[in-house]
């Protein structure tokens, strides 16, 4: 067996031996400082990471600014408070106890204001009527069809013999069945509306068929209007409007807005 002698020339020599397997040659510690800290000399992917989390930061030369009702903010080189500027002027903030305010609270009804208004659209029933008379309804005579008995009033409207009189202008939502007493027959029914006073009526909704029928429309009326409801039986004999039951002959008028 043969040995050969071993050169250590290269182990003995850390610059070599690192160049060997890849490793920068570093001559002394202030080189290997200056490859950390300049990224330009040093790790190129470390100065790169670097530079990449310095972009994305808000520079303290960013500034908050305020207006309308706010003031306060500044540059972000320090901490910074955003507060409402109070006043009656333009731009400014009206605070709890701001004598412009002047809705008030209930306990039990929250916004008295908005309670106002729900309690006049709760109050607001309009003006329903029923006939209690047996009418008579001869065949081939038409009739103002009477609605004696108030089942509710509103001071909207007047009732007198037969005839409705608007008080309050406004849209009003009408509505009208009127049954007349059996055997089988046909009933022709009219909504008629006048805007003179009762010289000319005008005609807004009508109905033909059998015992029963019923007319409805909605209409804006001004003050001084009136309106009422006719029956014509043509079933070839006298007949009675049926009465008595608010579901067969009834009329009511609501006012749904002004």
């Amino acid at each position: 067996m043969t040995w050969n002698a071993i050169d250590h020339s290269a182990v003995d020599r850390p610059e070599i031996s690192r160049q060997a397997f890849g490793y920068p040659v570093v001559d002394n510690l202030n080189d290997i400082q200056a490859r950390i800290t300049d990224p330009t000399t040093g790790n190129p992917a470390l100065g790169s990471r670097v530079s990449a989390v310095e972009s994305g930061k808000v520079p303290t030369t960013r500034t908050v600014s305020t207006a309308n009702g706010l003031q306060g903010g500044g540059d972000l080189s320090a901490n910074r408070t955003i507060s409402p500027v109070y006043g009656t002027a333009a731009n400014t903030i009206a605070q709890g106890n701001d004598s412009r305010i002047t809705i008030t609270q209930d306990a039990t009804k929250g916004n008295n204001a908005l309670d106002t208004r729900v309690a006049a659209l709760e109050t607001r029933t309009g003006t329903e009527r029923n006939s209690t008379a047996a009418t008579a309804l001869n065949n081939g005579a038409q009739v103002d069809v009477p609605f004696e008995n108030s089942v509710r009033s509103s001071s909207d409207v007047t009732y007198a013999s037969s005839i409705f009189t608007i008080v309050n202008a406004g849209v009003y939502a009408i509505e009208s069945t009127v049954r007349m007493t059996a055997p089988a027959g046909t009933l022709e029914l009219n909504l008629w509306v006048s805007t003179d006073g009762g010289s000319t009526w005008r005609r807004k909704s009508g109905w033909l068929g059998g015992l029963m029928g019923t007319v409805s429309t909605t209409i804006r009326l001004a003050a001084g209007n009136k309106v009422k409801v006719t029956a014509l039986n043509t079933s070839g004999s006298n007949r009675t409007i049926e009465t008595a039951a608010e579901e067969t002959t009834h009329i009511s008028l609501y006012r749904t807005g002004g």
